[in-house]
Formats: structure tokens, sequence, C-alpha cells
């Protein structure tokens, strides 16, 4: 079965670029998280 490497590889783009804008918001939320329990405690 022949698949499209352009499709290949613009899915592979998207799936990085997912994964890579959920880890920007992980460590933002984790900073802002980190942030706010300093400014409570």
């Amino acid at each position: 079965m022949w698949t499209d490497p352009l499709i290949l590889w613009r899915t592979g783009l998207c799936s990085r670029l997912v994964r890579h804008a959920s880890l920007c918001v992980i460590s933002h939320h984790a900073s802002w998280y980190a942030a706010v329990a300093y400014t409570v405690e």
C-alpha cells in the first residue's frame, strides 16, 4: 500500500505542533500555579 509522503509529513508536523503547544500550555500553567501557591503561602 502506497501512501503519499507529503500527507505523512503534514500529519507528522501537525502532531508535532499539537504536542509542542500542549507542552507549552502545561508548562505555562505549571509556572502560573507555582506563582499562585508562592503568593498564597
